[in-house]
């Protein structure tokens, strides 16, 4: 499953693809490699995300192709959320 992220419209692959990953870049690693939007994540897998000043590690339990945003918090487990101080 790879990773989705929200962008605004974008007239060409190659250019949603630099736009997708700039937007990336240093948000999001799995299993500490740095991850792109490209990045194939597997069950198992641990997943860091930065949101501000928050980073949160989560396990990947389950991936579905379709699922309900109900179900989706059962999908993984958060192992760590801490707060980050930016200087």
């Amino acid at each position: 499953m790879e990773i989705i992220y929200a962008a605004p419209p974008i007239t060409t692959p190659d250019s949603a693809r630099i736009t997708l990953e700039s937007r990336l870049e240093g948000r999001i690693t799995i299993n500490g490699q740095q991850a792109k939007a490209s990045s194939n994540v597997k069950i198992g897998d641990e997943l860091v995300v930065r949101f501000g000043q928050r980073l949160v590690t989560v396990k990947v339990e389950n991936l579905q192709e379709n699922t309900r945003k109900e179900d989706a918090a059962g999908m993984y487990t958060v192992l760590k959320d801490e707060r980050i101080n930016q200087e």
